[in-house]
């Protein structure tokens, strides 16, 4: 019988670790967004606290909304800028073309490249460059159909013009933008 314990118990870690090691690995990439509670004393929020803090929330999404839509109006060519779906429609109305970087901080192919693709946009006037966080933009992966970080895409008012993935050179990077 107690030969029969330690076996289950033997047996049971073949089950456990690979339970343990799949939560890892799903923390591990998950998309960088947590939720947080307040942190309170014995875990309850009193009500007039939790109406001060919602009102608080309220004026600064209310405040960065505000700023956001200022910045999200314009869009600069020749430069690399983060995403804001309002510029690159502005850009596109303008008749220019928007190049979309599909970026991840712990990419280093995205890495290695930021710096040929700044120096491929550089100067350039027909083109307005914006980088798209790649773990937060689902939306925009979806969209495009990118399923590979470091995916860089070129539109005009038509839509998609040309796209490439990977490692790139600074001469890839300007045919891909018509120059």
């Amino acid at each position: 019988m107690e030969q029969e314990l330690t076996n289950n118990r033997d047996l049971s870690w073949y089950f456990i670790i690979p339970i343990i090691l799949g939560s890892l690995l799903l923390a591990g990439c998950s998309s960088g967004s947590t939720a947080t509670t307040p942190n309170t004393q014995h875990g309850a929020m009193m009500e007039d606290d939790k109406m001060e803090g919602e009102s608080m929330m309220m004026e600064d999404d209310k405040m960065e909304g505000e700023s956001m839509m200022m910045e999200d109006l314009s869009y600069q060519l020749g430069v690399m800028q983060p995403y804001s779906e309002k510029a690159v429609a502005a850009a596109l109305e303008d008749g220019k073309r928007v190049l979309l970087d599909f970026y991840a901080t712990w990419c280093p192919v995205c890495r290695r490249n930021k710096p040929l693709l700044s120096e491929a946009i550089d100067g350039s006037g027909m083109v307005a460059g914006f980088t798209v966080d790649y773990d937060k933009a689902q939306d925009l992966r979806v969209h495009y159909g990118v399923t590979y970080h470091s995916t860089y895409i070129v539109l005009d008012q038509k839509g998609e013009i040309g796209r490439l993935s990977g490692a790139q050179t600074i001469d890839s990077f300007k045919e891909l933008m018509g120059g």
